[in-house]
């Protein structure tokens, strides 16, 4: 899970975050470059940014993580 400091660095993000969900498009990049750090803290390895699909799984596991972030800190 996250911590309290990753989730908010990303909350600022957030509405992009959900957005993207419906329309695979970024308005500001920036979010995959916070992603990409948050992922490497993980030891989950880094974004591919040459690869769609790869930037569409990443944000898929962001968003999870603030989710569930939100969840066990009601």
């Amino acid at each position: 899970m996250i911590s309290e400091d990753e989730y908010y660095q990303l909350l600022p993000h957030k509405e992009d975050i959900i957005k993207f969900q419906t329309n695979k498009s970024l308005r500001n990049p920036n979010i995959l470059t916070i992603a990409n750090k948050i992922f490497q803290r993980h030891g989950m390895g880094s974004i591919n940014f040459g690869c769609d699909s790869c930037k569409i799984q990443a944000m898929t596991d962001i968003w999870n993580m603030m989710v569930e972030y939100e969840q066990a800190n009601k």
